[in-house]
C-alpha cells in the first residue's frame, strides 16, 4: 500500500519548506519511502491513489515517480 507522506525541509536560499512524498509499505512494514517529491499535495495524493488503484510494484516506483515528476508534460 502507498501513503502520502509530509515532511518539512530545510534549505539556506529558502528557508523551512513543507514537501510530499510516498512510503510504501506491506502491512507494518515500511518498504521504502521517497521524499521530497513535490510541493503540491494534491497531485501527489492523487499519484498515491493510482498507484494504489493500480497496485504498482515496489519495484518500479522510483521509475513511475521520475516518469510522473522529473519529465516536462507536453500538451
Amino acid at each position: 500500500m502507498y501513503r502520502l507522506t509530509v515532511e518539512t525541509h530545510w534549505m539556506e536560499e529558502v528557508g523551512n519548506y513543507v514537501s510530499y512524498g510516498v512510503q510504501v509499505r506491506e502491512g507494518e512494514e515500511v518498504l521504502c519511502t521517497i521524499s521530497d517529491i513535490s510541493l503540491d499535495q494534491k497531485r501527489v495524493a492523487d499519484f498515491v491513489e493510482r498507484c494504489n488503484r493500480e497496485e504498482l510494484s515496489v519495484l518500479h516506483i522510483q521509475d513511475v515517480i521520475d516518469d510522473e515528476f522529473s519529465c516536462r508534460k507536453e500538451y
